[in-house]
């Protein structure tokens, strides 16, 4: 039975198709701006609900836990969810949602893949400031449910069988492994469309790397290494 209480976050929650989504930040439910979906910090948790139907008439909530967020957060976000689906008439079925281990369901929200990012809200998105932005290295893999993690700024995080994007600021480098496959190469290439569009506003370079992945200078520089190391 619904206890009449509503996350004042939530007071609009669910009146339209499509997809929502919340994060905990500091134990309160703050909406995720549209522009930001698809990207999950594994310092954070987050509730995405999809509502189906035009007016909506069923509601699938599912709550997402960073792999590096706090016992509280974790705590939180259980207990926003339960609230969610009561302010909703308790109709609304609910799924727990671990970072690299999310549901079908889950994934096929984000057409374009998830990312995951290193950190929590402190080093959630920003607009790109060339003084301040540091480089940022991102493993794609899956064709078809796509994640797409941010791992460490090195030439040791590479492997031959995967994609990975090297987002310098100013260009964006997909280096596709020899041993990576057409779908990975292709969602990697999207990805590297999306950050150059979505956080550069269309200013940035992208460079595919296929017969030179060995050799590529700039690349292997920007990992402050040099050809040949992997």
């Amino acid at each position: 039975m619904s206890s009449g209480i509503v996350d004042p976050a939530f007071k609009s929650a669910g009146r339209a198709p499509g997809i929502e989504i919340w994060r905990i930040e500091k134990l309160k439910v703050v909406p995720v701006p549209a522009e930001q979906y698809g990207y999950f910090y594994s310092g954070d948790c987050y509730i995405v609900m999809s509502s189906i139907g035009t007016p909506p008439r069923a509601w699938k909530i599912h709550f997402w836990i960073g792999n590096k967020s706090s016992a509280d957060e974790q705590c939180a976000v259980a207990y926003k969810a339960v609230e969610l689906d009561d302010s909703l008439g308790g109709i609304p079925i609910q799924y727990r949602e671990i970072q690299n281990h999310e549901s079908k369901q889950f994934l096929s929200y984000f057409k374009g893949g998830i990312r995951y990012m290193v950190g929590g809200i402190d080093t959630a998105l920003r607009r790109f400031d060339s003084n301040t932005f540091k480089k940022r290295l991102f493993h794609v893999k899956g064709k078809r449910n796509c994640r797409v993690q941010q791992v460490d700024l090195s030439v040791q995080s590479l492997n031959q069988g995967d994609v990975f994007i090297l987002d310098s600021g100013t260009t964006i480098f997909v280096w596709n492994g020899p041993q990576s496959n057409v779908g990975e190469r292709i969602k990697g290439a999207e990805i590297a469309r999306q950050i150059r569009d979505e956080e550069r506003a269309g200013r940035a370079k992208i460079e595919l790397i296929d017969e030179s992945w060995a050799s590529h200078n700039d690349f292997f520089k920007e990992l402050g290494s040099s050809p040949g190391s992997k």
